[in-house]
């Protein structure tokens, strides 16, 4: 990929925390400042099969409350 530099900023200041990258990838990390990468974690990654465990580790909603609620009615 390219500008990952920039991917990684952005994805700081949108408060995204864990980021996927291709294994090909892994020295592009070095032009990333330090200040950057703090709070950041990556993942390089190679196959498919890799990815869809980190990415969908937090996709699931939270169950809804069992306790039922005044709806005003």
């Amino acid at each position: 990929i390219g500008g990952l530099k920039e991917k990684a900023l952005a994805a700081k200041l949108a408060g995204v925390h864990t980021i996927l990258v291709p294994k090909l990838n892994r020295r592009d990390l070095t032009e990333i400042p330090d200040t950057i990468k703090k709070d950041l974690t990556f993942h390089f990654v190679e196959h498919m099969e890799e990815v869809l465990p980190l990415a969908l580790l937090d996709a699931a909603p939270d169950p809804p409350s069992a306790e039922p609620t005044d709806a005003g009615g």
